[in-house]
C-alpha cells in the first residue's frame, strides 16, 4: 500500500505555522534515555536574545492564520531569555498563537508566575515525567503546588518496570482533573524492547493522539484511514513511508536549536541561522529525507506525491509569504 497523501485533514485546509524551539541545552536531569544527550553535553549553548528577536520578527511578518509553538530543551525553564520569549508570543502575533512548553517540571512551582502574565496567548505546560530522576511522589508534590492545573498536560513516560508508578500518577491526575497520556520510550527510532506485554497494552490504551486522516492509494480506489497514531508509525515502519514525498515543512514549519541552527524539520539539513537562510526556508516545500516523521507536532503536516496534489495555500504562494 503506497501513500497518496498524509497528514491531519485540518492541516490541508489551513495556512498555519509550526515552530519548534529548543532554546537551550542545559538540563538539571541526566536521563539514561535522553534523546538530546549529545547536545546536553555542552551546557553553554542557548539562543541569543538578538537571534530570538529576529526569528520572531520574520515569523510574525508571514501573517499565518495561526502559529503553534512547541518549546523544549534541554530544560526550557532554564532558558535565560524565557521572559522575552513569552513576551514575543504574547505581543507579536495578534493573539493567533497556541503554545506548549515541554518541561521535566522540577522548576514549575517557582516559574508558574511567568504563565499568568500572558494576556493574548496561553502556554500549555507539558510535564514529561522521568521516574529515574524524580519519584512519582515528587511529581505529585509539584502538581499539587501549581495554581492552575487546567493548563497542565502530564506526559507520563512509562519506563520499563515502572508501571506501578505510572498508574499511581495516572490515578492522581484523574482525581485532580489533570490531563495526561502515556508515552513510550524509543531506542534508535524503535520502541524500547524491554517492555512487557502488559506495559505495551497500557501504553496503547492511554497513549495520546488527535484524530488523524491519512490517505492511501492501492490497486483500487483511494482508501481513507482514520486515527493512525505515531506509535503505529514507530512500531511498523513498513506501514508508512514518507521518504521522497513532498512535505509542507518549509511553508509551514521551522525548527531552531540552541546552537542557532535552523531547518524545516528535524530530519532536514540544518543551516546556520541568518536572515537570508530564514527567507530560503520559507520559500518552498521539501522532499522528505526520512521514512519516519520524527515529532508528533510535525507528524500531521501535509505530505503528498506530486506538486499537483499540494494544499491550495502552497499552490497559491502569495497566501504563504
Amino acid at each position: 500500500m503506497k501513500i497518496l497523501k498524509a497528514g491531519r485533514e485540518s492541516m490541508w485546509r489551513h495556512n498555519n505555522m509550526r515552530v519548534m524551539l529548543a532554546p537551550n541545552t542545559i538540563c538539571n536531569f541526566s536521563c539514561s534515555y535522553c534523546i538530546n544527550a549529545k547536545q546536553r553535553a555542552d551546557k553553554s549553548k542557548f539562543i541569543s536574545k538578538e537571534a530570538l528577536e529576529l526569528l520572531m520578527q520574520k515569523l510574525s511578518a508571514l501573517k499565518k492564520e495561526k502559529y503553534n509553538f512547541n518549546i523544549a530543551g534541554g530544560e526550557p525553564l532554564l532558558y535565560p531569555h524565557l521572559d522575552a520569549l513569552f513576551d514575543y508570543l504574547d505581543n507579536c502575533f495578534e493573539g493567533k498563537v497556541s503554545a506548549s512548553i515541554s518541561t521535566n517540571g522540577f522548576f514549575l512551582p517557582k516559574k508558574q508566575c511567568l504563565f499568568s502574565k500572558m494576556h493574548n496567548a496561553t502556554v500549555r505546560i507539558v510535564i514529561s515525567t522521568h521516574f529515574e530522576q524524580l519519584s512519582v511522589d515528587g511529581y505529585i508534590n509539584i502538581l499539587n503546588a501549581l495554581d492552575n492545573k487546567n493548563r497542565v498536560l502530564a506526559k507520563i513516560m512509562l519506563e520499563p518496570g515502572k508501571l506501578c508508578a505510572a498508574k499511581k500518577l495516572q490515578e492522581f491526575c484523574e482525581v485532580n482533573g489533570v490531563s495526561y497520556f502515556m508515552h513510550a520510550l524509543t531506542l534508535e527510532g524503535k520502541l524500547q524492547p524491554d517492555y512487557s506485554e502488559e506495559e505495551l497494552a497500557f501504553i496503547q490504551k492511554y497513549s495520546y493522539f488527535e484524530d488523524e486522516d491519512f490517505f492511501y492509494t492501492s490497486e483500487g480506489a483511494p482508501e481513507k484511514i482514520h486515527c493512525f497514531s505515531r506509535v503505529d508509525g514507530i512500531s511498523n515502519t513498513e506501514f508508512i513511508n514518507y521518504k521522497g514525498m513532498y512535505c509542507s515543512a518549509g511553508f509551514s514549519s521551522i525548527c531552531m536549536t540552541a546552537e542557532e541552527k535552523i531547518s524545516q524539520c528535524f530530519k532536514a539539513q540544518k543551516k546556520v541561522f541568518s536572515s537570508e537562510e530564514l527567507d530560503n526556508i520559507f520559500s518552498s516545500p521539501i522532499i522528505c529525507p526520512s521514512d519516519q516523521c520524527a515529532c508528533p507536532a510535525l507528524f500531521s503536516l501535509p505530505k503528498w506525491l506530486t506538486p499537483e496534489d499540494a494544499p491550495e495555500y502552497i499552490k497559491n504562494k502569495q497566501h504563504c509569504l
